[in-house]
């Protein structure tokens, strides 16, 4: 596929702004609907794609999403060491010009997730979990 912009080629809407999740409820940003539930951990946890679990304590009940920010770092899921999240969308293939489009889920100063991609390892969901935050991405 041909375009004079290749950013008008991606699936993803315009983050214009950070937006506060409602925990647990739904928020409604350009182009999505966001939907957060506080679960036990002993549901059975289906993620993938624009879903995604996470310890609930760890996370905490004030999450923001936004559109990347120079300098950002995290410590994607399975690594021992943080990593730039421009160098993390370069290493995942993420096209470039979708890049400022990704939906990305932050905790404080942390980032929580690459919406789609990637979670930070240290707040993933691990056995002596109690309580688990299911973040639900869907386009409307």
């Amino acid at each position: 596929i041909l375009a004079a912009d290749t950013a008008s080629l991606c699936p993803l809407p315009v983050m214009e702004k950070e937006y506060t999740l409602d925990i647990p409820g739904e928020t409604s940003v350009p182009g999505w609907e966001i939907k957060t539930s506080i679960l036990p951990s002993s549901a059975r946890i289906n993620d993938g794609g624009f879903t995604a679990c996470f310890d609930a304590t760890k996370a905490g009940k004030k999450l923001t999403v936004r559109r990347r920010l120079p300098g950002d770092r995290f410590q994607p899921l399975g690594m021992t060491q943080e990593k730039k999240l421009n160098r993390f969308m370069i290493d995942a293939r993420i096209p470039q010009a979708w890049r400022n489009r990704v939906p990305i889920v932050c905790t404080g100063g942390d980032v929580l997730w690459v919406a789609g991609w990637r979670i930070d390892e240290r707040y993933r969901v691990r056995p002596d979990t109690k309580k688990v935050l299911r973040l639900e991405f869907k386009r409307i």
